[in-house]
């Protein structure tokens, strides 16, 4: 509930700064990074951990406190208990008052949808926005995005990219050693002097005997993620003013002594910030082309993992004639009727669109997002224009089908963009017409999850498809709360509701299994839902044979299956094995037919222990005469050679409805498929 007799903004942040200026503040900052960012668990990682661990405050929140902090002098003295229980409440107070007061305005003027409120809304889910990135990305990705870099690092810095990695991994070790050591030596100190802020300090000689690396190097690291003495701190006096400290997130206490609250602050900046250092150095040129590239070979590299080597392509320029250059393919992903272009796109969002300044959010979403979009839209009308050539890295001309039933545009960036959903829903113009579907808008973080999980064309296309026909009616404060929805039940809604909202605790198994795939946690790897409910059934077999074609029909009828709800997957997995043991009994071929969506689709599945052009032509012709009898829209079949359980045919009937006295006829004289 907002208070509308409450205080503005700045009102309440000045009593924050002056709060934090108190005499050994820094041990409660200590207590919240404790309290709201600690994981705790035993042997194996499970969801409820996750939920009762991190729940709060906002990790931008308790940056603002270090940031308020070190505007003064940064005490470490240790207060009696009672006093640092009253610093803790009154920021818990004053932060909810703060969040209060950024609302205030918008309240008052009771209409949302002023221009100067869509602003201030924006200005919070920015802030408030949960992080796109896991911690063990920014970790891994930092290689990738820097080594063609790492002469420069040598060379300016004074240690490599591998150096940093095994730096800031050391560190995280040694301070989760500490973490862990905590409770347990609490019963040998005085209750007095009770406090979690040695776990957050470290020392260069720790650094050194964990690694056994050279002490010139570290500190050289470490002195690079330290803010600066002319860093001006008195400049942060708002939430959305530049805070150094989400840049440079180590705090010196004295020399070889140093501070870090979040493990995660480090791995963001060491992602974020030695692009910055890169972008200033004027004599270095390859700071912007790295960063592309980066972009682009991270996406290329993520999407043949799903689609494999021959069916994605990256860097197709497109020429009307031999001189006329109409653009560029940045990656090209081929999939029997279905295609996706992507764009990659590396800018950031800017200090003044944080602060809410919507002129400059638009600003910088044409540049981010429209930009991209407009371009991939052109590239998906060339594509579908065979007048137009497709010239590959090597200058030669790709040679693949041009006739696609759908293409998907993708439009992803590098960089954490806080509410890019509302963004989107906010500020893209975008077209949609029956091939070329609405965008898909989304970070490399993103992409990364995505194709962990659905590591299948089918899957994969199949999100999209749904998500990309939702983009006006799914409302998420991110990306990974619609995908981790859709992992648990399916991303499907009702045609009646016009709007979805999704909110975040559908992340938190998602979230679980991300951790332990690529921190290596004991644990569950993959949430229960469409990717677990179905593996060893029938219905996850024939999927699987599906998806190792590139046979049009097949791959509509596989996008079909992934769409039927799990009572329909339930029947129909019972209905096979029931014609399995049928025909082992009498060795005749049987046939299941449905019809689903409304009466609108068929689908017949004709189970035999051989197949041939005869087969065939009987199955085409039992398709369309169901199809015509149900007066449903389409209609497929699908033969399934029981020997060896693989898919012999697949046909599929798809046009409008008519009557026919001819097909009246044939509707009375065959009543299944082995009478034809």
């Amino acid at each position: 509930m907002i208070d509308i007799n409450g205080r503005s903004e700045s009102e309440v942040f000045n009593d924050l700064e002056y709060l934090c200026a108190s005499p050994g503040y820094a041990h409660a900052i200590a207590f919240f990074f404790f309290k709201y960012s600690t994981i705790r668990y035993n042997e194996n990682i499970k969801v409820e951990n996750l939920q009762n661990s991190i729940q709060g405050r906002h990790r931008g929140e308790m940056f603002v406190l270090i940031g308020l902090a070190f505007k003064s002098l940064f005490d470490i003295q240790l207060p009696a208990p009672k006093v640092i229980q009253e610093y803790i409440d009154k920021t818990e107070l004053l932060l909810d008052e703060l969040h209060n007061a950024i609302w205030l305005p918008i309240v008052k003027s009771i209409n949302f949808k002023k221009e100067e409120n869509i602003g201030t809304i924006l200005k919070e889910a920015i802030f408030y926005a949960p992080d796109s990135a896991y911690n063990f990305q920014y970790r891994d990705f930092f290689y990738e995005k820097y080594k063609n870099d790492n002469n420069w690092f040598i060379k300016n810095k004074g240690y490599s990219i591998d150096q940093a990695q095994k730096i800031t991994q050391a560190i995280i070790q040694i301070q989760n050693k500490k973490l862990n050591n905590f409770i347990p030596s609490l019963k040998t100190i005085n209750p007095d002097k009770w406090t979690v802020l040695p776990i957050y300090k470290f020392t260069i000689n720790e650094i050194c005997l964990h690694l056994n690396e050279d002490e010139l190097i570290i500190k050289a690291f470490i002195n690079s993620f330290v803010v600066s003495n002319d860093v001006n701190k008195r400049v942060f006096s708002a939430i959305d003013d530049f805070n150094p400290f989400k840049s440079y997130p180590i705090i010196k206490i004295n020399e070889g002594e140093y501070i870090l609250f979040h493990s995660y602050s480090l791995l963001e900046a060491l992602y974020e910030t030695p692009l910055h250092w890169l972008i200033n150095d004027e004599s270095y040129k390859r700071s912007g082309e790295n960063r592309g590239d980066f972009t682009e070979s991270f996406s290329e590299k993520r999407l043949k993992l799903v689609f494999g080597e021959k069916r994605v392509f990256s860097n197709i320029e497109i020429y009307r004639n031999k001189k006329s250059r109409m653009g560029e393919i940045d990656v090209l992903v081929t999939y029997g009727n279905r295609a996706i272009i992507l764009e990659a796109k590396s800018k950031k969002l800017t200090n003044e669109s944080r602060k809410g300044n919507l002129n400059k959010l638009k600003d910088d979403f044409m540049k981010a997002i429209q930009k991209a979009y407009d371009q991939v839209l052109d590239c998906s009308k060339y594509l579908l224009d065979e007048s137009y050539k497709l010239i590959d890295g090597n200058g030669i001309e790709l040679k693949i089908s041009r006739e696609y039933d759908e293409i998907y545009p993708i439009c992803i960036i590098s960089d954490h963009y806080p509410a890019l959903n509302f963004q989107v829903r906010d500020f893209l113009n975008y077209k949609n017409d029956e091939k070329i579907k609405p965008p898909f808008v989304i970070d490399l973080f993103f992409l990364d999850v995505m194709t962990e999980f659905l590591q299948s064309p089918l899957y994969f296309l199949s999100y999209i498809k749904r998500r990309v026909n939702y983009i006006e009616k799914i409302s998420a404060v991110n990306e990974l709360a619609i995908f981790a929805f859709h992992l648990k039940q399916n991303l499907w809604f009702q045609e009646n509701k016009s709007k979805h909202t999704i909110n975040e605790s559908y992340c938190s198994e998602l979230d679980t299994s991300m951790m332990v795939r690529r921190d290596k946690i004991p644990g569950k790897d993959t949430p229960e839902g469409i990717l677990t409910k179905y593996q060893n059934t029938l219905f996850g077999q024939i999927i699987e044979e599906i998806q190792k074609s590139d046979d049009p029909c097949l791959v509509d009828f596989g996008l079909l299956m992934l769409e039927l709800d799990s009572i329909t997957v339930e029947d129909l997995n019972n209905g096979i094995s029931e014609l399995i043991a049928l025909e082992k009994k009498d060795a005749k071929p049987h046939d299941l037919s449905i019809i689903i969506n409304d009466g609108s689709t068929g689908l017949t599945i004709y189970l035999n222990r051989s197949f041939d052009n005869i087969l065939k032509q009987r199955l085409e012709h039992f398709c369309l005469i169901r199809k015509y009898s149900s007066k449903a829209k389409t209609w497929y079949g699908l033969s399934i050679n029981t020997m060896k359980f693989k898919i012999d045919y697949c046909v599929s009937c798809n046009f409008e409805w008519k009557h026919s006295d001819k097909m009246d006829v044939l509707t009375k004289r065959f009543t299944d498929l082995n009478s034809m």
